[in-house]
């Protein structure tokens, strides 16, 4: 009964032209942005999470990284929020839904962790200058960028790139000019 009432209700608005219509194209369009905005911030959880354990293991700490353990923060809780909007995360708890986000965002920054890809992206950005990137792929010990900084084989956490000392601009010396 109530919900005749609510249709007839609903009807007589529509009548009224109190309720106007949407296209379904724009409902396609905010779920494709919705979508593709929710993964780029998996993306950038994944990529920045891979960072921290790759600049942990050539630079050691750094109160730098404070600063992208909070983006990558930032980054979680859009993508929890985010996919909060589809069927697949509004229908299950909320803790559910940001365990099975940390869960792959953990899983898929471990695989990306243990290629190469972030010591390409070093090796790439110290012979080419690249303007937002290049100051965080520095190998920490001073020296310009015109040597290539490597992981060492043993698992020392400084970096093998030539330097001796504190570095290039604080009194030590680069093997590599």
């Amino acid at each position: 009964m109530q919900t005749n009432n609510i249709s007839q209700k609903v009807i007589e608005k529509i009548k009224a032209g109190k309720v106007k219509m949407k296209p379904k194209a724009l409902f396609v369009f905010q779920a494709i942005a919705l979508l593709f905005l929710a993964i780029v911030a998996m993306v950038f959880a994944v990529f920045g999470t891979s960072f921290i354990g790759f600049a942990l293991k050539v630079k050691g700490y750094s109160p730098f990284l404070i600063a992208i353990i909070l983006a990558v923060a930032l980054f979680v809780v859009l993508a929890w929020v985010l996919s909060k909007k589809f069927p697949a995360f509004y229908k299950k708890p909320l803790l559910l839904g940001l365990t099975i986000i940390l869960i792959s965002i953990a899983m898929v920054s471990l695989a990306v962790f243990l290629t190469p890809f972030h010591q390409k992206i070093m090796e790439y950005v110290q012979v080419n200058n690249i303007p937002i990137i290049s100051p965080l792929y520095q190998c920490g010990c001073g020296c310009s960028t015109s040597h290539i900084c490597s992981l060492p084989k043993e698992t020392k956490p400084q970096p093998s790139c030539g330097c001796s000392g504190g570095g290039g601009q604080a009194g030590g010396s680069c093997g590599v000019e």
